[in-house]
């Protein structure tokens, strides 16, 4: 199943609702799709689709990663006191009380799970590197624990969205299976290229998801054809902070092997581009025809457009009943 790209660049205005929106929301037991369609609540002026809550999501797992950082070690930190209580009392661990915890301080499941299991791994003594990969060990497969504490932290894994081993390897997941998909528009359309794999074992230094053995013209976000050598690929929306914090690593690709593009699968802010620096084009989807040297013009089948299913949000009829919600809602309010 595919979703829709977007219908154009997102607007500072809504980059800014959303990630503000996300902060209030984080950590209150919302999936990923029902945090997305809170925040398209919001923004009236983006109009619901798949295509729309998965770049509210995206933006919003972006922006959790600056929460953690700051206003989640608050939450966590008032967490601790009824959390080293529970700590004291391993007949309490009942699936339950971990999650009820931080629900009510409004902290990730998992942190406080975390916090916990730190408590449990001081005791059981070693170096701090062995506290720490026990730690990580028993959120990965909680069923090493103890029965009432295993269905506690397992509990906890289960009801976080924003954090933890099954959010990372989604994310992981998500990321990988968008650059196998550009990887195979890209051998659809005959389009010959390195993928990172064969650039390493060629011992390149920097490397790129995929290096065109020869230079394509592509479509630039301007509608203007643009030369690119190489092409990244980036589960993520490019937002101003986002582009400029990948600005680095593409002018290595640059200076490396010329100019090149970079695909945001979930969209971009408008204006974000100019944070790219020289030589580097922000897409937001992989462009249906490159034109190669000698003229002939790769374009990818019919039906191929798109791009994969994003999963990290849930499953299809979840997602889709979110955006059924969202058009229904509008379509009463214009009526009334």
């Amino acid at each position: 199943m595919a979703s829709p790209s977007l219908a154009g660049p997102l607007s500072p205005a809504t980059i800014a609702a959303w990630r503000s929106a996300a902060r209030e929301r984080f950590c209150a037991g919302l999936s990923a799709a029902e945090l997305a369609a809170e925040l398209l609540r919001l923004t009236p002026d983006v109009e619901p689709g798949m295509g729309t809550l998965a770049a509210a999501s995206s933006v919003a797992r972006q922006e959790f990663m600056g929460f953690a950082q700051t206003e989640h070690r608050k939450r966590m930190t008032a967490a601790r006191g009824p959390l080293a209580a529970l700590g004291t009392r391993p007949e309490s661990f009942r699936p339950p009380t971990l999650v009820q915890i931080a629900r009510d301080h409004r902290a990730s499941p998992v942190a406080c799970a975390r916090e916990v299991l730190r408590a449990v791994s001081a005791a059981a003594g070693g170096s701090a590197r062995d506290q720490r990969s026990r730690v990580t060990a028993w959120l990965r497969d909680p069923a090493t624990l103890d029965s009432g504490l295993a269905a506690a932290v397992e509990e906890c894994v289960r009801a976080d969205t924003e954090m933890g081993p099954g959010v990372d390897a989604s994310r992981q997941e998500l990321g990988d299976e968008l650059e196998l998909f550009m990887c195979g528009r890209l051998r659809e359309m005959g389009v010959p290229f390195d993928d990172e794999a064969a650039l390493r074992l060629r011992g390149c230094r920097v490397t790129p998801d995929a290096l065109l053995l020869l230079p394509v013209a592509a479509v630039g976000p301007d509608g203007g054809a643009v030369l690119v050598n190489w092409i990244d690929s980036k589960a993520m929306v490019a937002t101003y902070d986002v582009v400029q914090s990948h600005a680095e690593q593409c002018s290595a690709y640059v200076r490396e092997h010329g100019r090149g593009a970079v695909v945001y699968w979930f969209g971009a802010e408008e204006g974000a581009e100019a944070l790219a620096g020289s030589g580097v084009t922000v897409l937001t989807e992989l462009p249906p025809f490159l034109a190669l040297p000698g003229g002939r013009v790769a374009s990818v089948r019919d039906g191929a457009a798109g791009v994969p299913y994003p999963r990290h949000l849930g499953d299809a009829s979840e997602m889709l009943g979110c955006v059924a919600r969202l058009v229904g809602e509008r379509e009463s309010a214009a009526q009334a």
